[in-house]
């Protein structure tokens, strides 16, 4: 299962699937956190709910259907579903910097930009690096920090060129079998980022993008459980 709080909406979303006699229905359950016994279920997807995000009243969700939609949570009816994608959607994430704008990461490695504007397909398709599903989206000015099965990637804009990026040096520390990726902006402006690594022990590694050498460094890595 994912989940996510909506602030605005003081609701916490979770998906679930709901099993009946004639299919089977892939939906998020809309739970009050002023009373958490009121309770709505919201269809969403026909398969598995890979990822959910908020922003505001928005909801994005996307699974391995193929789908990306967004869901008014004032209503809890969609505002628009996108099909263009010919893999299933893993990762899901608004963009901080255009309230428009939405990435889809995808089982192939593939990220996909759409504008809500643009209602049909998706503005723009990049794939740089591993072919590996993505299971984790960040975007911020510098580039998008990218978390897939077998790492982490941070695809590093062109300087004046939108939605043109290159790979940064991968630090072999970020290497290997990766479940989840944050990313932090710092009040200097500092990018942190948080990676959950697995290998003989789980690893929780902290890394910094050091901007003056174009890298990504670390600054703690902490083994947890086995």
């Amino acid at each position: 299962r994912v989940a996510v709080i909506a602030e605005r909406s003081r609701v916490l979303i979770v998906s679930q699937q709901i099993n009946n006699t004639s299919k089977k229905t892939h939906s998020v359950v809309k739970i009050s956190l002023n009373d958490t016994k009121h309770r709505k279920v919201i269809p969403v997807h026909t398969d598995c709910v890979r990822d959910v995000k908020v922003r505001d009243d928005m909801l994005l969700t996307c699974s391995v259907d193929s789908t990306l939609r967004v869901t008014d949570l004032r209503t809890d009816n969609p505002v628009l579903t996108y099909k263009d994608s010919k893999a299933g959607i893993w990762a899901c994430e608004w963009s901080p910097r255009d309230d428009n704008v939405c990435y889809a990461g995808l089982q192939t490695g593939q990220v996909m930009k759409y504008d809500l504007r643009t209602t049909s397909r998706a503005l723009n398709s990049f794939s740089l690096g591993r072919r590996q599903p993505i299971h984790s989206l960040r975007e911020c000015r510098e580039g998008i920090l990218v978390g897939k099965v077998g790492g982490v990637e941070f695809w590093k804009q062109q300087e004046n060129l939108d939605d043109e990026y290159y790979i940064l040096e991968e630090n072999v520390m970020l290497r290997g079998s990766c479940t989840s990726v944050d990313l932090l902006i710092g009040e200097d402006d500092s990018l942190i980022g948080l990676a959950a690594m697995r290998g003989e022990t789980a690893r929780c590694v902290l890394f910094e993008l050091n901007r003056n050498k174009n890298r990504l460094e670390i600054k703690r890595s902490l083994s947890g459980h086995q």
